[in-house]
């Protein structure tokens, strides 16, 4: 078997079901999307430069934990939800 056999049968499925995984597909992009963005925002060595870096610093440190909670329910929700109306 080729590699091109597997690939024209992702590329079926994904033809077939678009329905329902390109919502799930937006959502994980989007979702990591908006984590990357802050934690590079915490990581910023240029934050250390400003008036009340450490609070800064630390404030950013607590939206990045509450973000990935929120990003496993989630993805864990739009998941079972893909999981669910394939069976």
């Amino acid at each position: 078997m080729s590699r091109a056999f597997y690939l024209n049968l992702a590329v079926d499925n994904l033809k077939k079901n678009a329905r329902t995984i390109i919502p799930y597909i937006l959502t994980s992009v989007l979702t990591t999307m908006m984590l990357y963005m802050v934690v590079s925002l915490a990581n910023n060595p240029n934050l250390n430069e400003m008036l009340g870096a450490m609070t800064l610093t630390q404030m950013l440190g607590f939206g990045v934990v509450i973000i990935e909670i929120f990003a496993f329910i989630f993805l864990f929700y739009t998941y079972s939800f893909l999981i669910k109306r394939h069976i």
